[in-house]
């Protein structure tokens, strides 16, 4: 897929417009997690995802910052209700581990009882380089995003003495 932002209309045949715009884009997301009967609440493992920013454009390299032309928010860990920032722009696996530990708690919904992780990724292209130098001529990918939780622990429910 290929994720594109621009404001207003777009004219292909007008190449100077660009093809991306200066604003950034939103990708915003949620997963929906089902609880099994009587759990209320289950402890997260990991969140990672995959971006790969913009290289090239035209043979030539592109001018673009990771740390602020692509933020990661998320909401519903511990019950946090609003989108929170966190400080990873590329899926590093030691800032994903922030999340390792917290709690994703169930809530009612048509469905039974499940919980909610929202996601947002808010992207900005890339500036070329050279003649292109004043325009934005390409956006990062992101590629996937996964979110990998633990189900209850395994309980003895009975137990048997052989001798």
């Amino acid at each position: 897929d290929e994720f594109r932002t621009f404001f207003g209309t777009f004219d292909r045949g007008n190449d100077e417009l660009g093809y991306f715009t200066r604003e950034n884009g939103k990708y915003t997301n949620r997963f929906e997690l089902p609880f099994p009967e009587g759990i209320q609440r289950m402890r997260l493992r990991s969140f990672t995802w995959s971006m790969y920013p913009p290289s090239l454009y035209a043979g030539e390299g592109v001018r673009w910052n990771a740390q602020t032309s692509f933020i990661g928010r998320v909401a519903g860990v511990n019950n946090q209700s609003s989108f929170v920032p966190f400080g990873d722009s590329g899926g590093d696996q030691t800032l994903n581990s922030q999340f390792a530990g917290q709690w994703i708690h169930a809530k009612g919904s048509l469905f039974g009882r499940t919980g909610s992780l929202g996601y947002q990724f808010e992207m900005r292209g890339a500036f070329g380089t050279g003649k292109f130098g004043d325009r934005v001529v390409s956006s990062p990918v992101l590629d996937d995003v996964t979110l990998t939780y633990y189900l209850p622990s395994a309980q003895i429910l009975t137990s048997e003495d052989l001798d």
